[in-house]
Formats: structure tokens, sequence, C-alpha cells
């Protein structure tokens, strides 16, 4: 599911992200689920943000203190926070979540993903949806948005199939 405010959400990531001369894509994951606080509803929902840049394109450290490392396909990814790598305007973000649609089928829209890539010979893509995830449904969610090697897998057609442009 797409909107408008998750069009301008992701038309700012993505600008924020060209700025930025040492990553070459970015991506954006927010999860929500089943909260598990015991004064919560039973639909109350938890939000992860996950904020994870893929190759950095110089041999410089990044300027954010990353919260873990990993590789795919050879490229280097380091995950930081949301909050410290100005990547990120909040308001945006906060309004896209608050004006995501109603559940459908008993289900939540409880995937927020984001992608920019940077394409040299071409310019930057941004691809962007809200959808629901089953396994956000599932005992565990928060550990597996917390899984690098999980959103890889999850997210990899994000990354390997064409984007749309920027």
């Amino acid at each position: 599911m797409q909107t408008d405010e998750l069009e301008r959400l992701a038309t700012d990531f993505a600008r924020r992200a060209r700025s930025v001369d040492w990553l070459t894509d970015a991506l954006l994951v927010a999860g929500m689920y089943p909260s598990t606080h015991p004064l919560s509803g039973p639909r109350a929902r938890t939000i992860g943000t996950h904020l994870i840049l893929i190759g950095p394109t110089t041999d410089e450290s990044p300027p954010v203190k990353p919260l873990a490392r990993s590789t795919r396909g050879g490229a280097d990814w380091i995950r930081v926070s949301p909050y410290r790598s100005r990547l990120l305007d909040h308001s945006k973000f906060d309004y896209t979540l608050a004006t995501r649609p109603l559940p459908t089928n008993g289900r939540e829209f409880n995937i927020l993903v984001v992608h920019y890539t940077r394409r040299h010979e071409s310019g930057g893509y941004v691809r962007y949806n809200i959808a629901h995830h089953h396994d956000m449904d599932q005992p565990g969610a928060q550990e597996k948005l917390a899984s690098d090697e999980w959103v890889h897998d999850t997210f990899s057609p994000w990354l390997d199939e064409g984007p749309t442009p920027a």
C-alpha cells in the first residue's frame, strides 16, 4: 500500500541519502508488531525502526557509530540509529504511520520499507511500500527485525530488483 504521506517520506529520505557520500544504499525498515506491554489492547502495536546503510563508498569511517556490521553479497552493511544518522525526518515518519490505511481482513499493514540506491550512471532510485508481513504477527517479531540476516533475506527483492526512479 502506498500513500501520499509515504511518498513524501520516501522522497525526503532519498534526498537526505543522496547527499551522503559515504554510502551506496539506504534501507529504512519499520515493523509494527503486536505489543507485549501488559496494559496494551489486543490490537496495539509496537514500532521498531531499523535504518540499515549498505556499502560505504569511501575508505573513511562513517560519521555515525554503527550498531552492527554484516556483509551481503560482498557489500558491507552497517546498522545505525535513525535518531543520529539524520537520514530520517521523524515528523514525516510519524505522520506516515499515523495515516496508514486501516487494517483489512483483520491484518495490520505492519511493515514499512523505503529503499534508496545510488546509481552513478543514471542517478538515484527510491522504492517504498507499506505491507503486511506474516512474520510480524508471530512470536519473535522484534528479534527478527533486529537480525540483519533476516532483514537481508526478507527484503532482498528490494535490493536486487530494478528500483523505481527517484
